[in-house]
């Protein structure tokens, strides 16, 4: 092996380092956030996959790079929004923190983990009821509140994706939820009428 060679090497070796670290922040980052982007980007996503790989197996070039861009950028769209969906909800914050707090209490200490997802359903409780009550004779409240169950209704679909360990809580809170739901959309359409 020459001098060149060797030089070469080391170089190589040097650069890919950062470039390894970048590659793997970049992955995990798209992974955390896609999962809070909406369901239509994430299948668009899918789909551009479904018809990447078709292109793969029939050997057209021109399509395999089209459809490539076409479906980087449905994933990068789809992280970004889902970024900016987790950014603008402080609740989903508060409950990623929740949940990293109860893993971390979890294999030794299950009372603590089920005395912080109650103060977690606590605080939300208070939040809801205030809104409710505002609910009850204000159309726009009214409103507020369907949005703000909804959107806790899908949040915590995607919460319960990323914490599967949690799935009788979950299953109580989204019945809640629904309930919550079904009880502000009459509340709307009743003061639509």
């Amino acid at each position: 092996m020459t001098f060149k060679q060797t030089a070469f090497l080391v170089a190589f070796c040097a650069a890919a380092i950062p470039v390894g670290i970048w590659t793997y922040r970049a992955r995990r980052w798209i992974w955390r956030y896609f999962h809070d982007a909406p369901l239509l980007l994430r299948i668009t996503a899918g789909v551009g996959l479904f018809a990447f790989v078709v292109s793969l197996l029939a050997g057209s070039q021109g399509a395999t790079e089209a459809i490539t861009w076409v479906m980087v950028a449905s994933i990068v769209v789809a992280a970004l929004w889902g970024r900016w969906r987790y950014g603008n909800s402080p609740r989903l914050q508060r409950w990623d923190a929740t949940w990293a707090r109860v893993e971390r209490a979890l294999p030794g200490n299950p009372e603590e983990a089920e005395r912080l997802v109650a103060e977690g359903q606590r605080e939300d409780d208070r939040e809801r009821e205030a809104l409710r009550v505002r609910a009850v004779t204000d159309l726009g409240a009214a409103r507020e509140f369907l949005r703000a169950s909804e959107r806790e209704l899908s949040e915590l679909e995607s919460l319960s994706r990323r914490h599967p360990e949690a799935g009788a809580v979950v299953a109580r809170l989204r019945a809640r939820l629904e309930a919550d739901c079904a009880w502000a959309r009459t509340v709307v359409h009743g003061g639509a009428a």
